[in-house]
């Protein structure tokens, strides 16, 4: 680790912050698997909710139909077109749902298929089946009215009496009058049991009264009242029952109702509702048992990830802090009040080496002891040089003297060379 001291200083920070992103990495991903399946758990909550709804939806139309097809009321239908729009509405919005899951796309496939079928071959049937019958019903009641309001009766007896009191003889009366009594037989075999052949006998006196007037030179009057009853009432109830005829009957509703069509397509729609449902709600439970593991590991990892870089941690601080301190050799306040001891020129200070000393601290105590041996080194020199200088001067002053002396003998030997 031979790194500069601010590197060493770096190295566990940068090491706890890579730690750190490292977890809070790992916490994202495990809280992003979270929220998923926390999404998923509810994506499952709204299918089964809106698979529901269809159910209900299902059940409104049923309800409709057959509460019109009971009573013939038009506002039975209310529900039933309502619960249909809304069906197809909530079947396309629940396949998008779960369109990643096509077993589930396959069921509501069926489901709308099965409705298809019940709406065409049952409801729509019935529907039509009991208006024809409520057409019957109205036309039936035209009929009842038009015999209750004695027309029919009120023209017979008027065309009676103008035969009565015509000059006819007596078997044109009685023919004329034996005509119209066909003429009605053949009416009422007709409207009692709703058959065409019972329309024989008026087809055939009607057929004999135009001869017999004819014949009889009947008058204007008689014939006007026979035409009149003809229109007004024969031939009136003949077209309204006619127009009965073509309805269907209550019976043949109660027929289609014991086939039971509406009950097995309705049982199949249920069926396949009730597996969708079922198969949402094994996703869901193994989905919460999904985030409940995640949950769980987020929570592991997280413990586990966190032990590891405060152990890791500990070992880098402690390996950096071991490296600086033996670089260091001591307290850095101790070797910082040393060298600036030994930086004002105080060398007087005693320090302890023994031998775990290292580093800057050991350092500086051998620059102390070594200053202080050359500063003795350096005194002991400069005594020496003193002593040298203190010789050299006395010698200095020897030599002087006896310059001196030699100077005064040369004057004295110039004098005596002068008296010489």
């Amino acid at each position: 680790m031979k790194f500069k001291f601010r590197t060493q200083l770096l190295i566990p920070n940068i090491i706890a912050l890579a730690l750190m992103l490292i977890i809070a990495i790992v916490v994202f991903f495990n809280v992003n698997s979270l929220l998923k399946n926390s999404e998923r758990v509810e994506h499952t909550h709204e299918a089964i909710s809106k698979g529901n709804e269809l159910l209900t939806y299902m059940v409104d139309q049923e309800t409709g139909m057959l509460g019109y097809a009971v009573t013939g009321d038009e506002d039975f239908l209310e529900p039933y077109k309502q619960g249909s729009i809304n069906f197809g509405s909530e079947m396309n919005s629940l396949q998008t749902l779960v369109n990643d899951n096509p077993t589930q796309v396959g069921r509501l496939k069926s489901v709308d298929q099965q409705a298809g079928l019940w709406k065409n071959e049952v409801a729509e049937k019935y529907i039509v089946l009991r208006k024809s019958i409520k057409d019957g019903e109205t036309e039936r009641v035209k009929l009842f009215n038009l015999i209750a309001s004695g027309i029919g009766k009120r023209n017979m007896d008027n065309l009676r009496s103008l035969v009565a009191s015509s000059g006819l003889s007596q078997a044109a009366q009685t023919q004329i009058i034996l005509d119209m009594v066909n003429m009605e037989t053949g009416l009422r075999g007709f409207l009692l049991n709703n058959k065409v052949e019972y329309l024989e006998p008026y087809t055939a006196a009607k057929s004999q009264l135009d001869i017999h007037m004819a014949n009889y030179q009947v008058g204007q009057s008689i014939q006007n009242a026979a035409q009149k009853w003809i229109n007004d009432y024969a031939e009136e109830a003949i077209s309204i029952n006619r127009a009965a005829m073509k309805t269907s009957k209550i019976e043949e509703l109660y027929a289609e109702f014991a086939q039971k069509k509406g009950k097995q397509y309705m049982d199949k729609i249920r069926s396949l509702f009730a597996d969708f449902i079922d198969a949402e709600t094994s996703l869901l439970t193994v989905r919460k048992d999904e985030a409940e593991s995640t949950a769980s590991l987020t929570k592991n990892v997280l413990v586990i990830l966190t032990l590891i870089a405060i152990l890791i941690s500990l070992i880098i601080i402690i390996m950096v802090t071991n490296k600086i301190m033996k670089q260091l050799g001591g307290e850095p306040s101790d070797v910082a009040v040393m060298s600036q001891t030994i930086a004002d020129g105080d060398l007087t200070s005693n320090y302890n080496l023994d031998d775990n000393s290292s580093g800057i601290f050991k350092s500086m105590l051998n620059m102390s002891v070594n200053l202080k041996n050359i500063i003795s080194d350096i005194h002991a020199g400069a005594e020496q040089i003193a002593n040298a200088s203190q010789q050299s001067n006395i010698s200095s002053q020897e030599m002087s003297q006896g310059a001196n002396e030699q100077a005064s003998s040369i004057e004295e030997v110039s004098a005596t060379m002068e008296e010489m």
